[in-house]
């Protein structure tokens, strides 16, 4: 049975406040094709390389024209050796890690990196989080995000499988797995400097992720929410239901996972059930994060660049709104994701 969650239109109100009030810049990895590198076995190979220079550089081979949203790299693995870059911001400055370095095609099981995001004006303002991804396999990614920066990833010593001394968030405290398929898809990102949405689509079975902060956190609670980072745990469900987000708690080390987002309600009518247009335009609104973890209940905020509507929307791939929104889903029974796109490029 689909969360039911009321929502107040005063409530609402105060929700829709914060919104605009980010002056960050939303960065686009558009909808690009991901093909297997020279000798290698994956799709997913180059979408590893090509994610990290992103976010790191922002330009990639694959997009020569983007502008990443100035993450820095904290340590990768491959070619059997860590690798910590000299300069942050350049991915070529290590020494060693040349599958990582390079195409992707010698990445092995097991290879991965760590990137920690950049000052906000947004949910994170100055405080980071840290994101680990792994080249776990052909068909899939892991993830895991550390949002404490009293425990961020151990330099040297942590790996995906044996903690070191950080604070993780993922499925709980486990890593998230990302299946994925190894054949051709496409690659889309959209990034700030305090978030990142990922997602890997063949048309048959598309996968996304969410990972960094939501607006309109409660920044004047005691003590102050201002960690508002969460990570999706559930990828192969593309839609606005109960799956849920996980994040630290904001007045503890608690690691809630009961995240999830909220269905709104108008005179007993679920809103994703209604028509979608009117006056021949489609209609979105905000994706508000309630948790419902036992004496933490509290709604974090609403996900950035996240817009849901209708379930009429379909779950095809599609662009609306001049190209300003892009829309993608896996049941027909819910509103599917709505992200923030470019106002270029027709998806799919």
């Amino acid at each position: 049975m689909k969360t039911r969650i009321l929502a107040l239109v005063a409530t609402l109100a105060l929700l829709l406040a914060p919104l605009s009030a980010s002056a960050d810049t939303v960065r686009h990895y558009s909808a690009i094709a991901q093909a297997v590198p020279g000798g290698g076995a994956s799709t997913l190979q180059m979408s590893t390389v090509e994610l990290l220079r992103f976010l790191v550089e922002g330009t990639t081979v694959a997009c020569p024209a983007c502008t990443g949203p100035g993450w820095t790299l904290i340590e990768a693995y491959s070619n059997a050796g860590r690798c910590v870059p000299v300069t942050p911001t350049d991915v070529d400055s290590m020494v060693g890690c040349a599958a990582m370095r390079g195409d992707g095609s010698a990445l092995v099981a097991g290879d991965w990196f760590v990137v920690e995001s950049a000052d906000s004006t947004g949910g994170g303002a100055t405080r980071h989080f840290q994101m680990l991804v792994e080249y776990n396999a052909t068909t899939s990614w892991k993830f895991v995000m550390m949002p404490l920066s009293t425990a961020f990833w151990q330099v040297g010593t942590a790996t995906p499988d044996a903690a070191g001394t950080e604070k993780r968030v993922g499925a709980g405290t486990a890593l998230i797995t990302f299946t994925t398929v190894a054949t051709g898809t496409d690659l889309i990102v959209v990034a700030d400097e305090d978030v990142v949405i990922i997602v890997r689509d063949d048309a048959a079975a598309p996968d996304w992720i969410y990972i960094g902060a939501v607006d309109g956190n409660l920044s004047t609670s005691v003590p102050p929410d201002d960690r508002p980072f969460v990570i999706y745990d559930t990828p192969a469900n593309m839609y606005m239901s109960a799956s849920n987000f996980n994040r630290l708690a904001p007045d503890d080390a608690t690691v809630l996972v009961s995240g999830i987002v909220a269905n709104y309600y108008a005179s007993f009518t679920q809103m994703a059930t209604i028509p979608g247009t009117y006056n021949s335009a489609w209609q979105l609104w905000p994706a508000l994060l309630y948790f419902l973890d036992a004496s933490h209940k509290h709604a974090t905020g609403t996900l950035q660049h996240i817009r849901q509507g209708s379930d009429d929307l379909g779950i095809a791939g599609r662009t609306i709104g001049g190209k300003a929104w892009a829309c993608r889903g896996t049941s027909v029974d819910y509103s599917p994701v709505c992200w923030r796109w470019d106002g270029i490029t027709v998806y799919p």
